[in-house]
């Protein structure tokens, strides 16, 4: 009998690791197995198992497979490449002859090669040699990426089904969702002589994406695994690639790269199956961002649009890319990483440097173009301090965070003899306030100050800090930064505000007279 053990760890080999259980995925895993129940009560039935790359079709078939080969079944397992599609019975032959027990001969394979000419007599033949072998055992023949199968096998698919419909054989599709493609042709041909089984793979549950995590590293995983596993959209691959890279050796000294091999090595896989075209676009498409428009993705092609549709097609059916009708994104944003991580310095440094010409020549603000200056900038790059200046201006307000971002790396960019350095520091200061990250801010002041030598900038560096130490009572700092000697001398305005935060402070009753004093001369009335 098949049992449902699938999700238990099942034991390794001496010396190899345990493989890691199913997660996730018991009601679909379930719907297959009854299927196979089903065949061996006399019932075939053709299956097809649906889904995005890398939401876990194939882990789910091997899992299939295990537990029909322990069920008593002859098994056929196949996996269909984007290659295959100029060779004859390049995605169903291999399976034939697969595994300890193969399904066929060696002669009556070599046999199917004379009748690639002859589509209807191999089909026969073929349903001949099937039946004969479904006779001693129920056969379950699968076929992984089914989405590529070459011609020859899907028409063999369309008819086979109908034409072993009283032998104990179930047909297992794994395919990419495409509507109309291989896969829904080969069921809808069937489909007129067995029963279909559709079984659509979602995203895992957090639940599952949990167990996927204690499997692999132990109970309790700290709450930084938890967050990456967060960014993997319940993706299956992304969360596996994820955990394993965690594993490798050089993850716990923190010298191993930046994204898991595994996760870059894979996407690398997927777009390999498409052509020039669709893997330029999604490298572009990488660089640009998170979210991009077509057009500029054209541009840095030297492409119309509309000779896009085509690789755009293929990004999409691929899983890598997702089409809103106002912009591109990656499906999953680690994707769009281990693209990048992909391609080689100086090509990202390049079409950093196109996109920033792209971005200012079409009017682009400076927060748009901020992020591809940051790729490319080296120390005493004016141009790129006044955009970066800019760009955290231009989001402070709302994106307080990266403005920080963009103020910070100005400063860094500024060269040390540059008279507007110090300036530029005390926007930092003010902008990490704003951002209410007042331990950076305070950090930063500190270091900045011994460096100032204008009073109106030790006092603006100052002040910026005030209202956060006035609204957490730490008044004895207030009181110090108040009273800095370094900021006598600045400008009428500024002193009689800090006179103000020393009186607030609490120093005492002669600060707080010498405090209103100084605010009713300078006139400011912030003061």
């Amino acid at each position: 009998m098949v049992d449902r053990r699938a999700a238990e760890p099942r034991r390794a080999a001496p010396g190899r690791p345990a493989p890691a259980p199913l997660r996730g995925r018991a009601a679909e895993l379930g719907g297959v197995l009854d299927a196979l129940r089903s065949a061996r009560q006399g019932q075939p039935t053709l299956v097809v198992v649906s889904g995005e790359p890398g939401i876990g079709k194939t882990a789910l078939t091997h899992v299939v497979a295990e537990q029909a080969q322990r069920g008593g079944f002859a098994v056929s397992r196949s996996t269909a490449y984007a290659a295959d599609r100029v060779t004859p019975l390049a995605s169903l032959g291999p399976g034939l002859r697969s595994g300890t027990d193969p399904l066929i001969t060696s002669a009556d394979f070599m046999g199917l090669a004379e009748l690639h000419g002859q589509p209807l007599w191999l089909v026969e033949r073929l349903a001949t040699l099937l039946e004969r072998r479904a006779e001693r055992h129920p056969l379950l023949l699968m076929v992984d990426d089914a989405q590529w199968v070459d011609p020859l096998t899907a028409f063999a698919l369309r008819l086979l089904p109908g034409r072993l419909a009283a032998s104990p054989v179930v047909w297992l599709l794994a395919s990419r969702e495409a509507h109309g493609g291989p896969a829904d042709q080969i069921a809808e041909a069937a489909g007129r002589d067995v029963p279909v089984v559709r079984v659509g793979l979602t995203a895992l549950t957090e639940d599952a994406v949990l167990a996927m995590a204690v499997d692999r590293l132990g109970p309790r995983p700290d709450p930084d695994v938890l967050r990456r596993l967060g960014r993997t959209g319940g993706n299956p691959f992304l969360a596996a690639q994820l955990l394993d890279g965690l594993l490798a050796p050089d993850a716990a000294d923190g010298t191993g790269p930046s994204l898991p091999t595994g996760l870059v090595e894979g996407v690398r896989r997927r777009m390999a199956g498409g052509s020039k075209e669709c893997r330029d676009l999604v490298r572009a498409a990488a660089v640009l961002g998170p979210r991009c428009a077509l057009t500029d993705i054209a541009h840095l092609l030297g492409s119309g649009p509309g000779s896009l549709t085509d690789p755009l097609t293929e990004s999409i059916q691929a899983g890598l890319i997702s089409d809103d009708g106002d912009g591109l994104r990656f499906r999953h944003e680690l994707l769009r990483e281990a693209v990048y991580e992909d391609i080689p310095p100086s090509g990202r440094r390049a079409w950093h440097r196109a996109i920033t010409v792209h971005f200012l020549a079409s009017g682009r603000g400076p927060a748009a173009v901020a992020p591809h200056v940051l790729a490319t900038a080296e120390p005493g790059d004016n141009t790129a301090v006044d955009l970066l200046r800019e760009a955290a201006h231009e989001v402070v307000a709302t994106m307080a965070t990266t403005s920080a971002v963009f103020i910070r790396h100005a400063f860094d960019l500024t060269a040390a003899n540059d008279p507007r350095r110090p300036q530029i520091g005390a926007e930092v200061v003010d902008v990490l306030v704003t951002a209410r990250q007042y331990t950076e801010a305070a950090a930063f002041a500190d270091e900045l100050l011994p460096l100032a030598t204008d009073p109106d900038q030790v006092a603006a560096v100052q002040l910026a800090l005030m209202p956060r130490l006035w609204a957490a009572e730490r008044f004895a700092e207030l009181a110090a930064r108040a009273g800095d000697a370094r900021a006598v001398g600045a400008a009428a305005g500024p002193t009689a505000r800090l006179s103000a935060y020393q009186a607030l402070a609490g120093t005492s009753a002669a600060a707080a007279d010498a405090a209103v004093d100084a605010a009713h001369r300078s006139g400011d009335a912030t003061a």
